[in-house]
């Protein structure tokens, strides 16, 4: 019965995954094309019902009066017309007020919708004391380090005011959003004036090593070449967490760029892997690295967890998810969702699944609070670690990532170095649905569960912090000296 089980599970999960990311025809309008304000006005309208719909807990940070006052003056606003990046500008100001990360337009939808026989240009910028520095240009044409001023004649601290309207946030987090909206340049960039440079060069003005002003000029990419790039990028496995053991500074280094494997076997296989290979060599040192980690399954969270909580306070999790016709079962066909009823009451071994199961019988609109607890020798690993501990966090470990410094935090497992993390102490959104808006045609995400940690059902809305706050400066940056390593291995 288990194995039918989930055989039905995986029926669900697939059907739901390709009904959210369904391939869709592109738009022929461009974002800076004029839209009918009664167009605009449904499309507000759609996303107001569906965040409502789905999201058990919209408004922990702002009330609902305060909300839909704005959605009442945008709704006016849009009687007439707007371009439809005046649209998800003004509109994702609106959502931003939520302050949930999980919340706002598929940008990468929002792109491939409007860039009909368009080009783009592909860049990474750094931001160090308010500058913005080269990080990678598309062709090398800008070398590494390097201040940016200009790209296409827009000074790029204008460019960065237009990201911090699309930057996600989960409470107070506002370094941490503004660190996000540092990695949304590049979209950002493209979807204002992607329509001016097609089949142009974009010129570039930095600032060199030398102090020197310097200008250069980019070719933009044809679409065509950049599908190519992408299928390119599709083949290679991409690799969830790697380890180093360093013997000489009798330190192990964990790197895990997601809690969102693609195969979770093989995620906690490679855990097992580096913590069997620290007590081989008697490491006494690790440090955990989950910058840029935005998140995933609370299940590799607390995988990890297991391998070094060694203290006796017991683990707490409360999970609070909403039913709706946009939840994976919903989504799935009638011949899954039939098997699924039949069966799925027999399963008695799994809490997990029988906690699924008490949800999906919900009628829509019902919100269910699932409580799980974890204790130190629960699950425990014959390779414990107990020895020192750092964990290294900066603005784009979300979600999950949040989870992991939570518990870090409170257990005093060892000391978080780096910069505050996207998200508070007591938890964060997660378990994002979507729609497709009728008029516009993109994607909006939004989350259907709110994560708690602890007994009570609290949130605070302070981010959470370093115990040292650990930042690059620019020499840090240019000579790719990780100023978190060195200040693990001297202390």
């Amino acid at each position: 019965m288990r194995g039918i089980f989930s055989f039905l599970v995986f029926l669900a999960a697939l059907s739901g995954y390709s009904q959210d990311f369904n391939i869709k025809k592109k738009n022929p309008l461009g974002l800076n094309d004029s839209i009918i304000g009664s167009k605009l006005q449904e499309d507000l309208t759609q996303i107001r019902k569906f965040v409502l719909e789905v999201h058990p807990d919209p408004f922990v940070y702002i009330t609902k009066e305060s909300w839909d006052s704005v959605y009442l003056k945008l709704l006016d606003d849009f009687k007439e017309n707007h371009t439809l990046y005046d649209f998800f500008h003004k509109t994702s100001l609106w959502i931003n007020q939520l302050k949930d990360s999980h919340l706002g337009f598929d940008l990468e939808d929002i792109y491939y919708q409007y860039n009909l026989g368009q080009s783009w240009y592909d860049f990474q910028l750094a931001r160090i004391n308010e500058k913005f520095y080269s990080f990678y240009f598309s062709g090398n044409v800008v070398p590494f380090g390097c201040e940016i001023i200009k790209i296409n004649q827009t000074p790029i601290d204008s460019l960065y005011i237009s990201s911090l309207a699309f930057s996600i946030q989960e409470g107070d987090s506002y370094e941490a959003k503004k660190r996000y909206a540092t990695s949304l340049l590049n979209p950002i960039f493209n979807f204002k004036y992607a329509t001016e440079f097609t089949d142009k060069y974009i010129p570039i003005q930095y600032v060199n090593w030398d102090g020197d002003t310097l200008f250069c000029f980019a070719q933009s990419k044809k679409e065509k070449e950049m599908e190519d790039v992408r299928d390119k990028k599709n083949k290679v496995k991409s690799k969830e967490l790697e380890y180093e053991i360093n013997e000489k500074e009798n330190l192990g280094i964990l790197t895990i760029h997601s809690f969102l494997p693609a195969n979770v076997s093989h995620f906690k296989d490679t855990l097992s892997k580096f913590f069997e290979l620290i007590e081989e060599y008697s490491i006494s040192k690790i440090l955990i690295d989950i910058r840029n980690n935005q998140g995933g399954y609370f299940e590799c969270v607390n995988y990890l967890y297991n391998f070094i909580d060694t203290t006796d306070q017991i683990r707490l999790k409360r999970f609070v998810s909403k039913r709706s016709k946009y939840d994976r079962l919903s989504r799935s066909n009638k011949i899954t969702m039939w098997l699924y009823f039949k069966f799925g009451k027999f399963i008695k071994d799994s809490k997990k699944a029988q906690d699924d199961y008490s949800f999906y019988l919900l009628p829509y609109g019902s919100s269910q609070t699932i409580l799980d607890s974890y204790n130190y020798d629960s699950n425990n690993q014959d390779n414990k670690y107990s020895g020192t501990c750092y964990l290294a966090m900066n603005g784009q470990s979300i979600s999950a990532s949040v989870d992991c410094a939570s518990w870090f935090r409170q257990s005093k497992r060892g000391l978080i170095l780096g910069e505050e993390c996207m998200g508070p102490l007591t938890g964060t959104c997660g378990n994002p649905v979507s729609v497709t808006l009728k008029n516009s045609k993109v994607t909006f995400i939004s989350s259907s569960m709110r994560s708690y940690s602890g007994n009570a059902l609290e949130i605070f809305s302070e981010p959470i912090q370093p115990d040292v706050l650990i930042k690059y400066n620019l020499h840090n940056f240019r000579y790719k000296i990780d100023p978190i390593l060195e200040y693990v291995k001297k202390n």
